[in-house]
């Protein structure tokens, strides 16, 4: 039994609905001939291998913790690293669909083109063939085998729509399905849908750039100001701490005094007592916590302004999500730094 089989196997926990949402996104990266259920068999056993290191790497590494904290790390690392390929697909679905779209307009001129010189529809589509198209290029070129197969070409068009994750690709495939079986002229259909398609890309770059000041202001709010008050935050605690050990040490010696001057020392014991059940590291890693949260979900708005997807908005957060943290550390030692004196 080799890998190919052990993953063929460990597909079989998924559902169907799963297998097929991962084949339609496989094609729609551009990964025709590569098989659902492999890359869903080996993400799970990838996936299942790293979090299973990390549960017997963690101890070594994070020493006196609990059980449920290894137990709860494993889990984070399996669902995030199986979480990571399935972006990666969207991902490459995505820049795939883009790269055909800013060729879509340009490749519609030239079927427009090729019809008012005389030639069909299944001809002109594949005398449209141009290496620069890129991705574009082996779509059309699909599409022609399927109408040199036999196929009816409004079927190969329709299959082509499928194989693209791009509202705009499916509606400009549907228009030339429809304008195929009505029988009426496509040239200047293809040439009106081009036309609209560079007005929308055109009108869709002019709201980016309305939309910047929002985007400056969330990247304000989660990689500069949150840090810094989280800063103070952290610096106030440690400070208190410090300040209460020291509280702590005094009344000890006052205590000392009192007992040996034979003065009853309850209540300054009970002033000098202290319960407090969070202090200054739970509050460090609280913060390290809300600003991943903080900046996923800035990064899923910034995607949502800039890209009209909130997925776009995954590739900006390792950075953003790296420079809050650097820049919490970094602002706490500096108010350590700064105000030792005061501690």
């Amino acid at each position: 039994m080799n890998f190919r089989d052990i993953y063929l196997k460990l597909s079989s926990l998924f559902p169907e609905g799963a297998k097929e949402r991962t084949r339609i996104l496989l094609a729609q990266g551009g990964f025709i001939d590569f098989s659902a259920s492999v890359y869903l068999g080996f993400v799970l056993f990838f996936s299942f291998s790293i979090g299973l290191i990390t549960f017997f790497l963690f101890p070594f590494i994070f020493e006196n913790f609990p059980l449920w904290f290894y137990l709860f790390s494993a889990f984070v690392i399996f669902f995030f690293s199986a979480v990571l390929f399935y972006v990666f697909l969207l991902f490459s679905a995505r820049a795939r669909a883009e790269s055909i779209e800013t060729m879509l307009p340009t490749v519609l001129q030239m079927i427009a083109s090729n019809i008012r010189a005389g030639l069909i529809v299944e001809h002109a589509i594949w005398a449209s063939v141009k290496k620069e198209f890129g991705p574009l290029e082996a779509e059309i070129r699909r599409i022609s085998g399927l109408v040199f197969a036999g196929f009816p070409v409004t079927y190969a068009l329709k299959e082509s729509s499928k194989r693209v994750k791009s509202n705009i690709y499916k509606r400009a495939m549907n228009l030339m399905v429809e304008g195929i079986l009505l029988g009426g002229s496509l040239a200047p259909l293809l040439e009106e849908v081009a036309q609209n398609i560079r007005q929308a890309e055109m009108l869709k770059k002019e709201l980016s750039a309305a939309t910047i000041t929002y985007s400056i202001f969330i990247l304000f709010a989660s990689v500069v100001a949150a840090p810094l008050l989280f800063s103070i935050s952290t610096y106030y605690s440690q400070m208190n701490e410090r300040v209460w050990a020291q509280h702590s040490q005094d009344m000890a010696e006052l205590q000392s005094l009192s007992s040996n001057a034979g003065i009853s020392g309850i209540a300054l014991s009970f002033l000098g007592s202290s319960n407090r059940s969070i202090n200054s590291e739970h509050i460090y890693y609280f913060s390290l916590a809300a600003l991943f949260i903080i900046t996923f979900f800035s990064s899923l708005i910034l995607g949502a302004i800039k890209e009209n997807h909130f997925s776009e908005g995954l590739k900006y957060f390792p950075f953003i999500s790296l420079t809050s943290m650097l820049i919490y550390v970094i602002s706490n030692y500096l108010f350590i730094y700064l105000f030792r004196s005061f501690i």
